[in-house]
């Protein structure tokens, strides 16, 4: 079992405290991993399941490990592919509510995320991290109406995670950045980008 939590700057992804997540800080199942179209959320048949990756900075697992380092020893952590669709690599999932304004809705809002890494191909639990104002967490944001653009940050009382980018017609995408406030390894709080990400609009934005 794996426990994490996470915090991250203003731009980045974090976890939460056990008090706050819906999962509890640890190792949590959410069922056989089935690549990005485990949940058809639109009528296109585009996917709800987002993404995390690497478009080809070649350090992807080391800040998917930095980012859970806050909660998770690293030796406790397999190996995870910055590759889209790859058995292993980060997905997330939620509800990112905006008035007419473009403001997120907080209390109508949420994300989980779920860490699958080469453990999970031999039976451990993909890691789980969740947000909600009902477990406790932060959620502001705002987007621009007529461009796409902003951002949304979840935070608790270990970080703060924040997806910035731009909705589309078809997807948000941008990038995540993250700031931790403790280390377990030792050493200093870890920060800095996980990686980009994309969603289909019609599986996440309300």
């Amino acid at each position: 079992m794996k426990k994490l939590l996470l915090l991250i700057p203003f731009l980045v992804l974090a976890a939460c405290n056990p008090g706050q997540k819906s999962t509890s800080a640890t190792r949590s199942y959410v069922g056989a991993y089935n690549g990005l179209n485990t949940g058809l959320a639109c009528a296109n048949g585009s996917s709800n399941v987002g993404q995390i990756y690497d478009s080809g900075q070649g350090n992807f697992e080391a800040n998917v490990k930095a980012l859970l380092s806050a909660t998770t020893a690293t030796s406790d952590i397999g190996s995870i592919s910055s590759v889209p669709n790859a058995t292993t690599g980060v997905r997330f999932s939620g509800i990112i509510k905006l008035d007419t304004s473009g403001n997120v809705v907080a209390a109508s809002s949420n994300l989980s995320m779920k860490i699958y890494d080469s453990l999970t191909l031999t039976g451990s639990d993909p890691i789980g991290i969740d947000f909600a104002i009902s477990k406790g967490s932060q959620i502001s944001g705002q987007f621009n109406m007529q461009t796409g653009q902003g951002q949304v940050t979840f935070s608790a009382n270990d970080g703060i995670i924040r997806f910035q980018g731009t909705i589309s017609a078809q997807t948000f995408s941008g990038v995540v950045q993250f700031q931790n406030s403790t280390n377990v390894n030792g050493g200093s709080a870890a920060s800095g980008t996980l990686g980009q990400f994309t969603v289909a609009r019609c599986g996440i934005i309300q």
